[in-house]
């Protein structure tokens, strides 16, 4: 299952945002699809089934829909320490493509927050990353691609080979959600 978007201006290149399962749950991977290769950008960091608070939402069911504008994958997972959900989506903004991303945890108590939560990634061999005022810019010889925080809701740090996205804000209440959301997309 996947998600994909051109990259402008650049012609015949891509992203792919492509969910494919480890152990118990499902893991995604954004790729850089160029007219002559593929190359690796990112990949999720999972934790395993024992962690209370894993290095990213613990998926254990997705689905994707078809949308007017264009796709997008729905996902749900539990760990003890809470419920998440994510959406991405395929959306148009500013004349280009990005890859929408909106994760949530509803935790089973509020007090872990003082714990992780958020996602993390690992950067693949072939692109550089380089921090930016709001995100992370990976660069391939095919294309540079934005990897920008919702400042509203999420921050992201570059640390080392990973790319590690937090809420900006915790929730303290039981009946609501710890949210953060981040866009990729091609430099414009």
């Amino acid at each position: 299952m996947n998600i994909q978007i051109p990259v402008q201006p650049v012609e015949n290149t891509f992203v792919r945002l492509e969910f494919h399962k480890v152990e118990d749950r499902w893991a995604h991977s954004l790729l850089a699809i160029g007219p002559t290769r593929t190359k690796t950008l990112l990949r999720s960091v999972e934790g395993t089934p024992d962690d209370n608070y894993p290095s990213s939402p613990p998926l254990h069911d997705i689905n994707q829909h078809s949308l007017a504008n264009g796709e997008a994958m729905l996902g749900v997972g539990t760990a003890s320490s809470g419920h998440w959900s994510i959406a991405y989506s395929a959306e148009e903004r500013d004349d280009r493509s990005i890859i929408r991303a909106d994760l949530a945890c509803l935790l089973k108590k509020p007090d872990c927050a003082n714990k992780w939560l958020g996602s993390t990634y690992s950067i693949g061999k072939l692109a550089d990353a380089q921090a930016t005022d709001h995100g992370v810019r990976l660069i391939v010889s095919e294309a540079e691609i934005e990897f920008t925080a919702n400042p509203a809701f999420a921050s992201i740090l570059l640390e080392g080979d990973r790319i590690v996205v937090t809420p900006e804000k915790f929730s303290q209440r039981e009946d609501e959600s710890t949210r953060w959301m981040f866009s990729i997309g091609g430099v414009a």
